[in-house]
């Protein structure tokens, strides 16, 4: 399920909610994507985290990126940044985290559009009844 992105002003502290959501809302992009599009992969984002999951390693940042990145990739005319982190580096900022959250809505908002205005027919093929017959 969708959750809409976070805007993160200074001050807002990153936690297993805000990782969740990021994580979930890649997920459901890619499903959406699965819809229009040939298959590609992602990697496996593991389960949600606990309330009591308070550390947060630059590997799970990075696969989050890494799944972004080829969602951006393998649909047409998308492009963005994807950026790797490493252990003992500088974390996310708050310019970092609405990156992420921005590029999430984006491409929400860019395959919703394009579901939307995909053409459908009026009837249902096999034994379904036509939509003017009923």
């Amino acid at each position: 399920m969708w959750i809409q992105p976070r805007k993160w002003q200074q001050g807002d502290l990153f936690n297993t909610t805000d990782y969740n959501r990021i994580k979930n809302n890649i997920q459901e992009l890619w499903e959406l994507a699965m819809t229009m599009y040939p298959e590609f992969p992602i990697e496996h984002m593991g389960l949600d985290k606990g309330l009591e999951d308070d550390s947060f390693y630059a590997d799970e940042m990075s696969l989050l990126e890494n799944n972004l990145g080829q969602l951006r990739d393998c649909l047409p005319y998308w492009k963005g940044e994807t950026k790797s982190w490493y252990e003992n580096t500088p974390f996310l900022t708050i310019e970092e985290l609405n990156r992420i959250e921005n590029a999430c809505l984006q491409l929400h908002e860019y395959l919703i559009g394009q579901s939307r205005g995909r053409p459908r027919l009026q009837f249902t093929l096999g034994r379904g009844r036509c939509v003017a017959c009923r």
